[in-house]
């Protein structure tokens, strides 16, 4: 089945789900609820979990209404074949995406908009939430399998300009490409809505991570979290763009804890004639995160600087606990116009003079005096540097100290004022997943003694510090505040005269003391290959030293379960959706003891959303019939590393998105057997993409968005059986074009944002088994476009933003082509001419801010076997009735 067939059998199931909907709404509001069950049962197996992902907003809204709501618990017993859709639907239902707290000096209205069943091409999951600006929904896109998120404003209260400066905007966003940058990925219309198609963020916005901080975050978590968001604003900002409205609402953080900037809604270009669409007089943003600038309402004054404003005003909140300025709302206008903040220095003596004066910078009213973005960068991570090697010495209200060892009858002194437990604040992340686990040997301190045993004695470690953490294996305690982390060794004592007492310790004077531990800072650094770890790259943020993740490792040795049943049951009461079969090839997914099949059965899968103790990870790993593991966004070591390299029959291995770099990837060397390998969103680098040379039997390989380039792509050449290929944002260029291309079972290939010329896209064509090739953001021209003549089996083809003008296709007469992707290319009245050769075949085409007019609706028509046509869309060469006789002349075809 070709990869366009699959996408319209997805389409058309997508359709009959929304009947599917549309019925079972009906019947609820009838007043006979319906069983959801009955509901899923009516569709195939494949089809229910997308059903069920439907049917649950439906069925949930309903019972409340009618005060007849049932919690996570009934519907984890009646369908735990699906608990990771249940347990998505429970989570957090608050908006995810676009955080409300803050009153945004936006119009609002209080008509609320009704959720559809499909925008676009895009079939509507649930709404995810909404607020005065607009809303967002959860959609599913057929055409790329997978998830987004589509925000909808209330178009309908909106001025002209407004929803031109909407649609301007967001194109301009669409330009920006950092993984600190929500991607846009499409913008469009449905009916009297306009909306923005973007990369959907699963977690939790910095505004609600702050609000339930009980204490300030330490403060290298706060120049690591602000030094992150200031990167991405320097590519924001070399890219001509300005955000407007930074607040910690608009902060979204990944499942790693990586800071995401959304909603560009109110971003505007420092150049062109975009930049000045904003009218004098008009106040946008958030008053207590805007610039005097913004606030005096003149466009002209806003630029950069506004967003080194916003930033200080969320690095000050996160130092002081609350923002310069509050009050209502013309009260926070006035003091942000005239008054200063007060100082750092008052609120947080602690604070780093040099993090003070930086943030206090930042704030000047003088959009002149504030420091450029790429300086904050920098300076923030000297900064950075300068406290991480600080804390090597591990300064008092900051560590623990250094433990000693117990004479016989003694007990650990402790001050019985502060000698109860506390909450860490660090690593929100790893807080969530410590909370949740339960299992870890860690501890969130506030001023406790814990005494350890080892061969040599007894040691005590005592901290006053509320930021502690700490991790003991038997020979040494690891020690973090959550963003250092110092590794305490306990050795045997030498001679009594070689004893040095560490500064602080507790030594007691009656008997001689053990040469103290010996404490070794652990703060590996990042550093990219063009530059230093000390010097300051202008043009290209630096890393800050990175903590190393912490898998949740267990206090003692566990015995491995005596069969895979009993390791299903606590893996299952661990939080892990366990794949067993019991004999058959077909895999059950069970995420609960009471689901575990009788008789003997065989663990096939493993998915994971959190750490497991270590021992029993090392005991799933050891399962001779592993062939699936997934644990994207989990947080990896390279001791667990090392245990899933050692599962040597794993077919599938997704970690997309796990914070993990070269040296824990390069454990995965020997999993030979593995069929789809997914490292999408990694820290990889061309300096582990060895791996892949033990891999000959991998059909599918994602590397999205890591540090290949074409130095990594030479390890494509063993890969003699890939048939599905995407390396978006890699880096690659015709070198690595020229490799792809002896990749001969290959079908699909995905390259986004790269070098490949047209040269690079003649080698592409010797694939002759390649049914889809995109190469979005490329150096290919009319001239490369020729050189697909010859080719047989190519269906889909996408060069957005590419010269590519369409003239060419003409030649492609025998290239099977029913989907052609042209946004943002200068295609003509001519280009479309080339394009007509290929009318009686296309079902898509995608002619978006192309050169395209009124005069050319004619020849569109021609188009009789298009299902799509995105053309219309904010472009001012047609009319407003353009649309209406385009849907005449195709009916049928979905017009944009």
């Amino acid at each position: 089945m070709s990869e366009l067939k699959s996408r319209s059998d997805s389409a058309t199931r997508m359709g009959r789900i929304s009947d599917v909907c549309e019925q079972y709404r009906r019947l609820w509001k009838s007043g006979a609820p319906p069983s959801l069950s009955r509901f899923l049962g009516d569709l195939p197996d494949s089809e229910q979990p997308v059903l069920l992902s439907a049917l649950l907003p439906i069925e949930f809204s309903m019972r409340r209404e009618t005060n007849n709501v049932v919690d996570r618990a009934k519907y984890l017993r009646e369908f735990p074949e699906y608990a990771h859709v249940i347990n998505d639907f429970f989570r957090d239902e608050e908006t995810r995406n676009f955080g409300e707290a803050g009153e945004t000096t936006e119009p609002k209205t209080s008509g609320e908009i009704s959720m559809p069943h499909t925008i676009g091409r895009y079939k509507i999951v649930r709404k995810i939430g909404e607020g005065g600006m607009g809303a967002v929904f959860l959609a599913y896109d057929p055409d790329l399998d997978r998830s987004i998120a589509i925000k909808v404003p209330h178009t309908e209260q909106f001025e002209a300009d407004s929803i031109d400066r909407f649609r301007r905007e967001a194109r301009a966003a669409a330009g920006l490409q950092h993984p600190g940058i929500c991607p846009v990925f499409d913008i469009g219309r449905f009916g009297n809505h306009d909306y923005i198609a973007m990369a959907f963020v699963d977690g939790d916005s910095l505004e609600a991570k702050l609000k339930k901080l009980p204490t300030p975050p330490s403060q290298l978590f706060v120049i690591k979290l602000t030094k992150a968001i200031a990167d991405a604003l320097v590519v924001a900002h070399s890219g001509g763009v300005v955000h407007r409205d930074l607040k910690p609402a608009n902060i979204m953080l990944d499942p790693n804890g990586r800071p995401v900037i959304m909603d560009f809604g109110l971003a505007m270009r420092m150049h062109g004639e975009a930049g000045a669409r904003t009218r004098s007089g008009q106040i946008l943003g958030t008053p207590s995160y805007m610039s005097p600038e913004q606030v005096d309402g003149d466009p002209l004054r806003v630029g950069p600087a506004a967003d080194v404003y916003g930033l200080g005003v969320i690095l000050y909140r996160m130092l002081a606990g609350s923002v310069p300025f509050a009050g209502s709302l013309m009260a926070v206008l006035k003091q942000v116009a005239n008054d200063q903040p007060r100082p750092l220095s008052e609120i947080r003596p602690d604070v780093d003079p040099d993090l003070a004066f930086l943030c206090m910078s930042m704030l000047e009213k003088s959009s002149g005096n504030r420091p450029q973005m790429v300086e904050v960068s920098s300076q923030l991570l000297r900064i950075g540097r300068s406290l991480a090697s600080s804390a090597r010495t591990i300064p008092p209200r900051e560590r623990a100290l250094a433990p000693r060892k117990l004479q016989r009858g003694e007990h650990p002194q402790s001050d019985p004022e502060t000698s109860t437990s506390g909450s860490g604040v660090f690593n929100w992340n790893r807080l969530k997943w410590v909370a949740a686990g339960g299992m870890a040997f860690l501890f969130l301190l506030a001023a406790i003694t814990i005494r350890f045993k080892t061969e040599d004695g007894e040691y005590v470690v005592q901290t006053d510090s509320n930021n502690a953490q700490i991790e003991f294996d038997g020979n040494a305690v690891s020690i973090s505040d959550g963003e250092t982390r110092s590794v305490i060794e306990f050795k045997p004592a030498t001679a009594p005269d070689a004893a040095v007492p560490q500064e602080n310790a507790e030594v007691a004077p009656s008997a001689p003391q053990p040469t103290p531990p010996k404490i070794e800072p652990h703060l590996p650094v990042q550093t990219s290959p063009e530059t230093s770890p000390v010097e300051v790259s202008k043009d290209r943020p630096q890393s800050l030293p990175d903590v190393e993740p912490i898998w949740a490792d267990s206090p003692k040795a566990l015995t491995p379960p005596s069969d895979e049943a009993n390791l299903a049951r606590i893996l299952t009461e661990k939080g892990a959706l366990v794949g067993v079969t019991t004999g058959s090839s077909i895999p059950k997914w069970i995420n609960a003891p009471d689901q575990i099949p009788s008789g003997k059965i065989q663990i096939v899968g493993l998915t994971l959303s959190r750490g497991l103790p270590h021992d029993t990870f090392a005991a799933a790993m050891s399962c001779p019939n592993l062939k699936y593991l997934s644990a994207g966004s989990v947080v990896l070591g390279d001791q667990t590393a090392r245990l899933i390299g050692s599962a040597r029959n794993l077919e599938m291995l997704d970690l997309q998105r796990s914070p993990i770099s070269d040296d824990t990837i390069a454990a995965f060397s020997e999993l030979k057997e593995l069929a789809t390998l997914n490292l999408g969103y990694t820290r990889m680098t061309a300096a582990s993409a060895h791996i892949l040379d033990n891999m000959p039997e991998l059909t599918t390989l994602q590397l999205h968005q890591t540090q290949l380039g074409d130095a990594g792509a030479i390890h494509f050449r063993k890969l003699k059986k890939l048939e599905r290929l995407y390396v978006d944002g890699t880096g690659m260029t015709d070198r690595a074009a020229e490799i792809i291309s002896s990749l001969a079972q290959l079908q699909t290939l995905y390259v986004s944002s790269s070098s490949i010329s047209d040269e690079g896209l003649r080698k592409l064509s010797e694939l002759k088994k390649l049914r889809s090739l995109s190469l979005p953001l490329s150096g290919v021209s009319d001239e490369g476009v020729r050189s697909l003549a010859g080719h047989r089996n190519l269906e889909s083809i996408e060069l957005v933003g590419t010269s590519v003008t369409g003239k060419t296709f003409d030649v492609l007469a025998q290239v099977p082509l029913k989907r052609i992707q042209l946004r943002g290319c200068p295609v003509d009245s001519n280009g479309l001419g080339g394009l007509l050769r290929h009318a009686d075949s296309l079902e898509m085409l995608g002619l978006f801010d192309t050169k395209l007019g009124e005069q050319d609706i004619p020849m569109l028509g021609k188009f009789k076997a298009l299902k799509s046509l995105a053309v219309v869309y904010n472009n001012d060469r047609f009319t407003r009735g353009a649309e209406s006789r385009l849907k005449a002349q195709l009916p049928g075809c979905r017009i944009e």
